[in-house]
């Protein structure tokens, strides 16, 4: 367990209350790789609404998805990237370019 401690897995779904979304990252992605589980989690408001935390679409982010918008993605080699030094005191930011 991320937190320390151990658990045991029953058959079927199983339910683990975790404060941060980081030991759920953690603890999930090691069942994935050791016991080809799907994981999700989410976070439950007290009014009872679910919010999905991950995945957030229901596909994992190393799968395609083709509803899926790339974030931050850059369609050009390393090479054609914009010198910083051209920028520098335009008010812009090399990867605005």
């Amino acid at each position: 367990m991320p937190t320390g401690g151990a658990a045991i897995m029953r058959q079927g779904p199983n339910l683990l209350k975790l404060a941060r979304k980081e030991q759920c990252l953690a603890l999930g992605t090691r069942l994935r790789s050791k016991y080809k589980i799907k994981y999700q989690f989410y976070r439950v408001f007290p009014n009872g609404e679910v919010q999905y935390l991950h995945p957030k679409d229901g596909v994992y982010p190393e799968k395609v998805n083709p509803g899926r918008q790339g974030v931050g993605q850059n369609f050009r080699s390393i090479g054609k990237n914009v010198s910083p030094i051209e920028v520098k005191f335009t008010g812009k930011q090399p990867y605005d370019l």
